[in-house]
């Protein structure tokens, strides 16, 4: 069984609140022992992307369980460029 806590740090526009912007993200994760720690830290680094992404730019449009998106083409989805710093904890622990 895995265990991860999340937390964000952003700051938001204070005109109209129309654009937030993520500074910093701070994940720890308790997944047991790490055969290949670089391998686990590239797979949190990735979920903290994809959620990041998925709070703030994406958007699937639907109607009757049919996506109306036109094409992933225009989906908005943040690059590496649009990450924030992260710090990652990865907690070893051995539960039997």
């Amino acid at each position: 069984m895995s265990f991860w806590a999340g937390a964000g740090d952003e700051s938001a526009d204070s005109a109209d609140f129309a654009e937030v912007k993520v500074v910093q993200l701070t994940g720890a994760h308790d997944g047991g022992t790490a055969i290949n720690p670089m391998a686990v830290e590239g797979q949190l680094e990735g979920s903290m992307h994809m959620a990041m992404g998925f709070a703030l730019t994406e958007e699937v449009v639907w109607n009757e369980g049919s996506a109306l998106n036109p094409s992933l083409a225009s989906y908005a989805v943040p690059s590496p460029l649009d990450m924030p710093r992260t710090e990652l904890v990865h907690i070893d622990s051995w539960d039997p």
